[in-house]
């Protein structure tokens, strides 16, 4: 097989992929998963050192 066929053959099964809506639709869900997890961790990010500091003090 030379390297114009293999690059076609890669070139086509891109085509296939980007036109498949199932593959689309596990992309989305990844992406939307991780824009989740994001959001959840900025909120939070502040409330670490005030939740353990109000467990210290409730435990001593």
């Amino acid at each position: 097989m030379s390297i114009y066929e293999r690059v076609f053959a890669l070139r086509m099964r891109c085509s296939d992929f980007i036109c498949d809506e199932e593959g689309l639709s596990v992309v989305e869900y990844v992406v939307g998963a991780a824009l989740l997890v994001l959001a959840i961790g900025t909120l939070f990010s502040g409330y670490d050192t005030k939740l353990n500091n109000k467990i210290d003090g409730a435990l001593s």
